[in-house]
């Protein structure tokens, strides 16, 4: 009797880990089979893609990138998001991108941050366009910046050194000079 009632729970054990393993690896499978391998054959196409990961982060997904140099960075990482976004269901929140930098492009990447954060603050993109043409015509970089709803590219090449960064737009209109206790729009 105790032995029955020995091997009954093992069985109980045994079927209950076996259906957890095909539930579990029927889910990875699938996921495989409609999210990782048909969004690796569209990127595939994308030849300034060399490699790409995609993680969850918050309520979207972070997407890591390794680039080639790009003509456009904008265009490349618009198709990478859509893509990403078609196949996960899930918006792209952070672009992180792997590139090739010199201390040169650090430097003027850092230059442009205070650009960069006044404009993403303010609104008003002018002097930054400017600092993009000063830098253009007497650095001998290709500094280009681009925006969209979602990110703000920002794209330095100098040679085969290349620098590339996409950064989140806040969401919503920029109030300013408003006083925030009072509300306000532009």
């Amino acid at each position: 009797m105790k032995i029955t009632k020995s091997i009954q729970g093992w069985l109980v054990v045994v079927a209950f880990i076996t259906t957890v393993a095909v539930l579990f690896g029927g889910q990875t499978i699938n996921a495989k089979l409609r999210v990782e391998n048909p969004l690796k054959q569209k990127l595939k196409t994308v030849k300034e893609v060399t490699d790409f990961a995609v993680e969850p982060a918050g309520n979207g997904l972070k997407v890591k990138l390794k680039l080639k140099q790009s003509q456009n960075l904008q265009t490349v990482l618009n198709t990478v998001k859509r893509e990403v976004e078609f196949y996960h269901q899930k918006p792209v929140t952070e672009i992180w991108i792997s590139d090739q930098p010199n201390s040169h492009l650090e430097q003027v990447k850092y230059q442009l941050s205070f650009y960069l954060e006044e404009a993403l603050a303010s609104g008003h993109f002018i002097k930054l366009k400017s600092a993009l043409d000063s830098f253009n015509q007497n650095q001998g970089i290709n500094a280009k910046v681009y925006l969209d709803q979602d990110f703000i590219y920002l794209q330095l090449e100098a040679g085969v050194n290349y620098l590339y960064q996409a950064i989140p737009r806040p969401a919503g209109p920029v109030a300013v000079g408003a006083n925030p206790a009072e509300g306000g729009s532009i």
